[in-house]
């Protein structure tokens, strides 16, 4: 019963020291926290914000590279797509008559063994008239191979005419399967040819079909239709393009010359804010075009104030050219608000450009931007002079006497100072020298 009782009273103790712990965990709840902000250490003014601006809209065309000619190859600057015989056929077989008369005439019909690719060629013609696309590639294919002057070339481009007028690379394509046309000219002037109608999709097929078919080709030919490949663009992944054009235009010793033309230009428009130095030297243009390009195009948009000063210097580097001063204006306005206000190492270049941008008349209609960039970053302060330690000149001459002609008489130069007879020079003499013994001479043998 002891042993109970005893049991009892711990168990009833230890509940108690429960209750009291419990009571004092759970006192009385802190006071509420108030929110009275974050002190800054430094001025508002003196942080720095990133700004949002659109780029200028300033017309680069005339720096970046034109394609007009390399989507054009191999057409000549005054060849274009006509439907009509490339070849005078009309005055080999008659005088004073045109193509279509002879048609009308029934003379494609003829039978002539001395004439029979003038006839063949008449009759090609004679179904484009009645849209026959099929009998006119069957009597005009078999001209590819002929020997008259001047016949195959105009085959050539009569078929990439045709074909071209019929419709798009689909069904140029099923035309030239069946009737077995692997003539790779042919396809060029064909994808240059829809490329003068403004078909870019169905050149860039034909163009495709091109570069497949032919395994022979020049490097000046491949570099060619890779730049058609590569500035049409109807690729989601032009990079492999673009690596075989730099492995033809720059690792061999001796690169073809077209090539490495092609391949300045590939590079300044596709990367013209860092691709443009060396097109800018081959075209032998202003070299401040390269860097006025590189501030255009790696234009930040939305940037801090350290990324709209590296634009300003950028800009800077190309004044003088159409657009510099815009750029550089604009830029300055922005990393002038970014800051909140004009760093001191910032104001006297910036002054000296507001200067040279002045100077050009073009730059009028920013008079008023470049006063108030002007009164945002006044002129620093100059230092004052430093006291010299040099000593003060000597007084001036006294004028001359009237009446006294000759040179003004000068003061008498002062006396040099008395700094007394110059040290002697202490000689310390030499030792007598030792006197070295004779060697010995044996003397001669008694006889």
């Amino acid at each position: 019963m002891t042993i109970v009782d005893g049991s009892l009273w711990q168990d009833r103790a230890v509940r108690w020291i429960g209750v009291v712990l419990v009571a004092g965990c759970f006192g009385k709840a802190p006071p509420a926290v108030e929110n009275t902000g974050v002190v800054r250490t430094e001025p508002a003014s003196r942080l720095t914000y990133r700004v949002f601006s659109p780029r200028p809209a300033l017309d680069m065309s005339w720096l970046v590279p034109d394609f007009h000619e390399e989507l054009r190859w191999p057409l000549s600057a005054m060849s274009h797509p006509s439907l009509e015989p490339r070849f005078a056929v009309a005055q080999q077989l008659g005088i004073g008559v045109t193509w279509d008369q002879l048609c009308s005439r029934g003379v494609h019909k003829r039978v002539s063994a001395t004439q029979k690719e003038l006839l063949s060629y008449l009759h090609g013609w004679c179904d484009v008239q009645k849209r026959d696309v099929d009998s006119a590639c069957a009597h005009l294919t078999p001209l590819l191979g002929s020997m008259t002057l001047g016949l195959r070339p105009a085959v050539r481009h009569d078929l990439a005419n045709i074909l071209a007028d019929h419709g798009g690379a689909e069904k140029a394509e099923h035309w030239l399967s069946k009737h077995n046309i692997r003539d790779v000219e042919t396809l060029d002037i064909l994808a240059a040819t829809y490329v003068e109608v403004g078909m870019a999709a169905d050149a860039f097929a034909i163009n495709a079909r091109a570069i497949d078919s032919d395994n022979y080709a020049t490097p000046a030919t491949k570099c060619r239709r890779l730049a058609k490949r590569i500035v049409i663009g109807h690729e989601a992944n032009p990079q492999p393009a673009i690596n075989e054009l730099n492995d033809l235009a720059l690792k061999p010793k001796l690169p073809d010359p077209v090539c490495k033309r092609v391949w300045t230009k590939i590079a300044c428009w596709r990367y013209p804010e860092t691709g443009c130095h060396q097109y800018i030297v081959d075209e032998k243009i202003d070299y401040r075009a390269s860097n006025l390009l590189a501030a255009y195009y790696s234009w930040p948009f939305s940037a801090d104030a350290w990324t709209w000063w590296t634009t300003v210097e950028r800009a800077r580097t190309a004044l003088g050219m159409h657009g510099a001063a815009e750029l550089l204006v604009t830029a300055a306005e922005l990393a002038v608000r970014a800051f909140g206000y004009c760093p001191a190492y910032a104001r006297a270049p910036l002054h000296e450009d507001i200067a040279n941008i002045r100077v050009d008349p073009a730059n009028a209609a920013l008079e008023p931007r470049l006063k108030k960039l002007a009164q945002d970053c006044p002129t620093p302060a100059q230092p004052k002079a430093a006291t010299t330690i040099y000593p003060p000149p000597p007084p001036r001459l006294p004028p001359a006497p009237q009446g006294v002609t000759g040179p003004s008489p000068r003061p008498p130069r002062p006396p040099p100072p008395d700094i007394g007879p110059p040290p002697r020079a202490v000689s310390t003499p030499l030792a007598p020298p030792t006197p070295v013994p004779a060697p010995a001479v044996p003397s001669p043998p008694t006889p």
